[in-house]
Formats: C-alpha cells, structure tokens, sequence
C-alpha cells in the first residue's frame, strides 16, 4: 500500500481528454474525478464535442470515440458498444402509432439532431437484415443532442439518438423504442491515443482506470431486440 501510494506521488503531469458531450458528462467526467483522488499531481483537460477531434492536430492525449477506429496512428482499446435508435415519448405514440416498418417513418413528425446533417438518412435495416436508408424530412432541427431527446421527451416527434444518450428516459418510460428489430448494427466504444502517447504512464493508467469501469456499464452491453 505504502508503495502503490508513492507511485501516486511520482505520477504528475497534464493529460489532454477528449469525449462526446453526453458520454462524457454523464461518464467520462465523475470517472476522472475519482481518478485524481488517487493521483494529486495529475491534472486532466477535459474537451466535450460532438465532433471526430483530430488528437494529433488538436494535441490530445486520450478520447473515447464511437465507431470504428480507421487510423493506424492511434492505439484503441474497446471497452463496448453502443446503438443507434429510434425513440418517441408515450404521448405522441399514442395520439399517431408507433412505426411498424422502416418506411414508416416518413408519415410522422421527426426531429433532427444537425450534427448528423439537417436531412441526412437514418440507417436501419430492412425485413431481410440488409441496410436501408430511410429519407426523412425533419420538422425540427436542432444542434444539440439533448435539445433533440427534449423535444422528443415533450411529444415533438420521432428523435433517432445513440442508446446511451436516452437510456435514463427509457428506464423512466419518458419515451420508447420503437422499431427494435430494424435497429442497424452497434458501434463500437473505444479509448483511442496516439501511438505516440503509447509509453506515458500517467495516459496509460488513467486509460487503464476508464476502461475497467467503462467496460461494466449496463449503457455499453448489448441490447435486448425488442420494442
């Protein structure tokens, strides 16, 4: 103990973080704070955006990323995954039906987060498992997420976000999945560095730290095919 806690005085030094705004905020933020409970000479310089931040143009040291990871110059380490779906709040379901089919979706009201584009198409896949782009017309465009499930939350229509940005309202029943079985496939969760960052033991430890607690959320476990 007395030597684990000596190393904790030998580690110092600034890490650069970077993570999507709700992960990050809900997640990524009270798992760094106990993190510098244990290392006192350790600061950390969290970055929240909804955007691919370049980690060699912006100089960071650690993100957690969504999706798959196609840079050879970055070490990942996966630590779950997560979907994409389709939710609506109990009242506006009740007042227009919930969609049954894909192709559903372009007869009811839709809110658009912008950050995927104001008309972009959702993917989900059709009765065969193939994927199928549906095209929509959103009545409601927003550039926040949390804006977009808001809206949603208050009866404004069909919002497609990542499972874990409303999985506190799907346990509350403040709004439902719909379309389950036509969801695409998952996207995978990983703590990414550069390669270059590879032997920096603070990195590594507070990469460590992310991914043993990361990896046991139910929010990154696969999820139950059903509406």
């Amino acid at each position: 103990m007395a030597e684990a806690a000596g190393e904790a005085t030998i580690i110092r030094g600034t890490i650069r973080v970077t993570a999507p705004l709700v992960f990050g905020r809900e997640y990524i933020s009270p798992l760094i704070t106990d993190f510098l409970r244990s290392y006192q000479n350790v600061v950390v310089d969290l970055n929240l955006a909804d955007r691919i931040v370049d980690l060699h143009e912006e100089n960071m040291d650690l993100a957690l990323r969504i999706g798959p990871i196609t840079d050879s110059t970055l070490v990942a380490r996966r630590v779950g995954q997560v979907s994409h779906v389709v939710v609506a709040s109990p009242s506006y379901l009740a007042e227009h039906g919930a969609p049954v089919q894909p192709e559903d979706i372009v007869s009811h009201s839709v809110i658009q987060h912008t950050s995927l584009g104001v008309s972009a198409p959702w993917l989900l896949r059709d009765k065969s498992g193939n994927r199928t782009s549906v095209n929509i017309s959103a009545r409601f465009a927003v550039n926040h997420a949390d804006a977009a499930i808001a809206a949603a939350r208050n009866g404004g229509g069909l919002v497609r976000a990542l499972s874990y940005q409303v999985d506190n309202d799907l346990r509350r029943g403040s709004l439902v999945r719909v379309l389950a079985p036509f969801e695409p496939e998952p996207l995978p969760v990983s703590l990414v560095r550069p390669e270059s960052r590879r032997a920096i033991r603070r990195i590594r430890l507070l990469s460590d730290h992310l991914a043993a607690h990361l990896s046991k959320l139910p929010v990154m476990q696969p999820l139950t095919n059903v509406p």
